[in-house]
């Protein structure tokens, strides 16, 4: 036997993963902050589900960030235990938690029944290395790092998709430009993209393709409004640029408005998701315009 193992205490042999679960069963999450609750259901089996937020408002998830959440509890370690049960009633610390996460797994046989699991986590204000954690009274108290427990902790924003557009890429057949009060459509035909629709006047492709790309993706950093008022107040009345983007059977795949800018960002609407939301004004100087692009233009 190793001397190395026999230094071993019995904290190097206990089991350090703070949440046992199955990540493909759950179904069901939700995660509560002294601001907000956010409630989650998985549509769909497995892995391949697609997460949808029903609470405080209902929206499709972003996806990644949801894995992420669960990813992060699946993987959150124990660094130290207390056992004491008088040490956890006296805790001031354990009185009111920063988030409280729920996750309900599908027990998906006869066998298996559902369960529902329970994490609560805490700051210790003279400690900013180590957070609590605290899954049930049977079980002890972890010590846990804090910036995961932090991280695990995820608002509304951060958990609802933030693409304004609904679609990729490659679905985009037609885009229907307005700016600097002209307006045209670019058109995928194979490897060109047509002005207008007209043969003899093609864009440069990977400029174009560049563009797309990116304006199907754009995402909003920060939620202006839930429910729009006036418009005008932030320029979408008349917006400065508006996108319309199509597929190949001319469905409409969905539209961006952006407004005036302020502090570095821009006012938007999408039709993905609605409200007014702020982003990167970037989009506005990459939307190209027709005249460059007809200068440029291949014969």
């Amino acid at each position: 036997m190793r001397a190395g193992t026999l230094t071993k205490g019995l904290q190097d042999f206990r089991r350090k993963r703070v949440l046992e679960f199955d990540r493909g069963r759950v179904t069901r999450l939700k995660v509560a902050t002294p601001e907000e609750t956010v409630v989650l259901h998985k549509e769909g089996q497995g892995e391949q589900g697609t997460w949808i937020i029903k609470a405080p408002v209902e929206t499709t998830a972003d996806q990644p960030e949801v894995r992420s959440l669960l990813f992060g509890l699946e993987d959150l370690k124990a660094q130290a235990f207390i056992d004491d049960p008088e040490r956890r009633t006296k805790k001031d610390e354990l009185k009111a938690p920063f988030a409280t996460i729920t996750l309900h797994e599908d027990g998906q046989s006869k066998q298996a029944s559902d369960t529902d699991r329970t994490i609560r986590l805490f700051l210790r204000p003279k400690n900013t290395t180590t957070a609590y954690a605290e899954t049930s009274a049977q079980e002890p108290i972890y010590l846990v790092p804090a910036a995961a427990a932090k991280d695990l902790a995820k608002n509304l924003f951060t958990l609802r998709n933030k693409q304004l557009i609904a679609a990729e890429p490659e679905q985009v057949k037609t885009v229907v430009i307005k700016k600097d009060g002209e307006e045209y459509s670019l058109t995928h035909e194979g490897n060109d993209w047509l002005i207008d629709g007209n043969p003899d006047a093609k864009a440069d492709p990977a400029r174009i393709n560049m563009f797309v790309s990116r304006a199907v993706r754009v995402q909003a950093e920060r939620v202006v409004t839930n429910n729009p008022g006036n418009l005008q107040a932030y320029g979408l009345t008349s917006p400065a640029a508006e996108l319309t983007v199509a597929n190949g059977q001319g469905k409409i795949l969905g539209r961006l408005a952006v407004g005036r800018q302020e502090n570095h960002l821009a006012y938007a609407q999408g039709s993905a998701i609605p409200g007014i939301f702020q982003i990167r004004p970037d989009i506005l100087q990459e939307i190209p315009k027709k005249s460059e692009l007809i200068k440029r233009a291949t014969p």
